[in-house]
């Protein structure tokens, strides 16, 4: 199959989208694809945490994952995408999406882990 790529996804890619509040991104980049199967996406309730105090290179870090880059995020570039409050009275009203970066990050191995992987 043919790698598709938009900005710095790919299809071939394994991506992990937390906060994903209405799906529209996934289903933007599955569409773009032509499938899911390479994606995990969450919805959480923003509320609790918010996203600029989440240190989310800490989070990935303590799981095991390495910080391969931060882009910023441009919405015009996702069709279909549209960004929504998730809670409260207006939780289906869009917001500003303001200044946004897209976290890439891959999987820490092991001299161990990369040997056991070729077996």
């Amino acid at each position: 199959m043919e790698e598709i790529t938009i900005m710095h996804y790919g299809s071939s890619h394994k991506i992990l989208l937390v906060g994903e509040g209405d799906f529209s991104f996934s289903l933007c980049l599955a569409r773009a694809f032509g499938t899911a199967r390479n994606m995990v996406a969450t919805s959480l309730d923003s509320r609790a945490h918010p996203f600029s105090d989440w240190d989310i290179k800490k989070l990935a870090q303590d799981e095991g994952l390495f910080s391969s880059g931060e882009v910023p995020f441009y919405q015009h570039l996702f069709p279909g995408y549209n960004n929504k409050r998730g809670a409260g009275s207006r939780c289906d009203e869009s917001f500003p999406v303001g200044r946004s970066s897209t976290f890439k990050f891959t999987k820490q191995y092991s001299i161990f882990s990369l040997y056991y992987d070729q077996i």
